[in-house]
């Protein structure tokens, strides 16, 4: 029997565990509430700055807050700008600031999977690729 409706909570392989933890309890939240999930993306990207080594505090104990630390990210790591994501979660986390709806929900997660995508699972794809080949040329 196969599930069809809700689909099911995939996180995708080759995630830290504490990215994927993240992750996978931002997307228990998407199809309840928009903001809500753009929020718990925030923990993600969060996360994987945390990850990717990029300090959350200054030496003089400010913090470093997420557009800083994203676009650090960006260039750390060579991606194309993904600053539309730190901005609906900005919408999203603040409730002056307005409120995301349902179909804002389609950006926010291209966004977070094209960030997700190039530094994890591509690399973990890529891995398993090359094991196998190794393991056939034996």
């Amino acid at each position: 029997m196969e599930v069809l409706y809700p689909e099911p909570i995939l996180v995708p392989d080759g995630l830290p565990t504490t990215v994927a933890a993240e992750y996978g309890a931002a997307l228990k939240e998407r199809r309840r509430n928009p903001n809500g999930y753009a929020a718990l993306l925030g923990r993600v990207l969060d996360a994987i700055c945390t990850d990717k080594r990029i300090g959350s505090h200054r030496p003089n104990g400010s913090p470093i807050f997420l557009g800083k630390r994203l676009s650090i990210l960006v260039n750390q790591e060579n991606l194309s700008a993904v600053e539309g994501a730190t901005g609906l979660r900005n919408v999203a986390a603040h409730a002056d600031l307005g409120a995301l709806l349902p179909e804002d929900v389609p950006y926010l997660d291209a966004l977070i999977r094209y960030i997700l995508d190039h530094l994890y699972v591509i690399p973990a794809v890529n891995q398993k690729a090359i094991d196998t080949q190794q393991a056939r040329d034996q």
